[in-house]
């Protein structure tokens, strides 16, 4: 447990009492001796004080005169952290047992990663697994190296493609430090892609690991950042992607695929009764490959239906 000392959780609080409460105990189980920090993100702080008073003195928390947003709110985390190696929480996330040791121990051991992420669960609000974030690849198989902004596109935006998870990613400071000076400037520019936009820039310089293990959970409930996302930061984005000349063509066409999938689910929605479409909404790769000699069909037919031809 000693190599714990050289992590600092950060864990990213807005007026959630029980969220936060549950990812305290969850580092405080599984993070011993690591730095703990909450960083709370409200200019409400009456609920979060209380929880406060719960907790011994190893746990430092800093509070804002005003609601500062999740990027400036990531920024202190960077001004505040001490060790080494950083993790910026959200607080409706918590840790799983081995996280420390086995996040750590495949950073240090790369020579050229940055930092490095993990599989996780959706849990619900009585703390029970709902389903993994990503498949879970078999033990000889579970760590995913990408070199380079292609690979990293091209895993985000291939059919089966996820994002990598940004809330449980380990930093190592001494490699990417540097993000301090661009996160007011990519969330002006990207907003809730501001995580995407992030990555690729580590990996202008370095690489970044994804672990298939999973390693924490995620909240799944009304509000949670994933079910709020607005799409327009996501083509904002791509079309910056697209508008890079260093981006392969490979990466590029994977992006236009995935593109073309989002344009056909949003004129979809404006043709049929928005209720059947939730199943194309969660299932983009089924729609992207499977549905769509069904989908052409029932807009011909629907046209036929219209036209009376």
């Amino acid at each position: 447990m000693r190599s714990n000392s050289e992590i600092t959780f950060c864990i990213l609080s807005y007026n959630r009492p029980d969220y936060l409460k549950r990812c305290i105990d969850s580092c405080l189980l599984y993070a011993e001796d690591s730095k703990i920090i909450i960083l709370d993100n409200s200019d409400d702080d009456s609920s979060i004080k209380k929880l406060q008073q719960e907790y011994s003195d190893s746990i430092d928390w800093y509070f804002s005169e005003e609601t500062l947003g999740y990027a400036k709110n990531f920024l202190r985390a960077f001004d505040i952290c001490k060790t080494q190696y950083l993790v910026a929480l959200h607080d409706d996330d918590r840790i799983r047992k081995g996280f420390c040791e086995k996040q750590l121990n495949i950073l240090k051991k790369s020579k050229n990663a940055s930092a490095i992420s993990c599989n996780g669960y959706f849990i619900n609000n009585k703390n029970e697994k709902i389903s993994a974030l990503m498949t879970i690849k078999n033990n000889n198989n579970r760590l995913k190296t990408f070199a380079s902004k292609d690979e990293y596109i091209k895993h985000k935006y291939s059919i089966l493609g996820k994002c990598i998870p940004f809330s449980p990613m380990m930093f190592d400071l001494n490699k990417a430090m540097f993000l301090k000076d661009l996160i007011l400037q990519r969330n002006e520019k990207f907003g809730a892609a501001i995580d995407a936009i992030l990555i690729t820039d580590l990996l202008s310089s370095s690489d970044v690991i994804l672990n298939y293990d999973p390693l924490y959970e995620c909240g799944d409930h009304i509000g949670q950042d994933s079910k709020v996302y607005d799409n327009y930061w996501e083509t904002q984005f791509m079309t910056y992607l697209l508008n890079d000349n260093s981006v392969g063509y490979v990466a590029r066409n994977a992006i236009m695929r995935f593109y073309m999938t989002d344009l056909l689910i949003n004129w979809l929605k404006s043709v049929f009764n928005k209720e059947l479409l939730i199943k194309f909404e969660i299932k983009k790769e089924i729609l992207s490959i499977k549905a769509i000699p069904s989908v052409i069909f029932a807009i011909l037919y629907r046209l036929v239906i219209k036209l009376k031809i």
